[in-house]
């Protein structure tokens, strides 16, 4: 979820990153990247949200209820299985949060020592809070040992790059 001008007004755009868990983190900041930068109409989930958006009241609101709620297979497609999103600003916390999806994992800035905090916001009518408890866990593990080890990676490869272009 991001938030885009378009047409003078700030709107929240969303768009899918298909199998984030088979991506680098390069190739993921980049998809990420693009979301950001490209122009609003040459994003397909935007041009499909603003598309959607046009529609009629009465006739928006049935076809959001199919795609969420008529199909498994519509609902992975047009708004996918979870979410990552981000709070930019320190010391700002989230409340509540509405999503058209079963999960989303809201992180803050990253505050020294290199800490980072991490909120779930889930659809407990799909699961439960002790498996979101057990999957910011999981997620904890990942970000201080697969995480860390592929971004250290990337800084070695850098100073690397880095330090052939000074000798040659």
């Amino acid at each position: 979820m991001i938030e885009r001008e378009w047409r003078g007004e700030l709107g929240v755009f969303f768009d899918q990153i298909i199998a984030p868990e088979s991506k680098s983190l390069m190739e993921i900041d980049r998809a990420i990247g693009g979301l950001k930068r490209n122009p609003v109409e040459s994003i397909g989930g935007y041009r499909r949200l603003i598309r959607y958006s046009k529609l009629p009241f009465p006739l928006r609101r049935p076809a959001w209820r199919l795609a969420l709620h008529g199909s498994g297979h519509l609902h992975a497609r047009y708004f996918g299985t979870f979410s990552v999103n981000a709070i930019g600003l320190p010391r700002a916390g989230v409340v509540q949060t509405t999503t058209p999806i079963t999960m989303s994992l809201i992180h803050m800035p990253l505050e020294p020592p290199g800490e980072i905090r991490l909120c779930g916001a889930f659809d407990h009518r799909v699961i439960d809070g002790m498996a979101v408890g057990r999957a910011l866990g999981d997620m904890e593990a990942i970000i201080n040992d697969e995480l860390t080890a592929e971004l250290r990676s990337l800084a070695e490869a850098s100073k690397s790059q880095a330090a052939a272009a000074q000798v040659g």
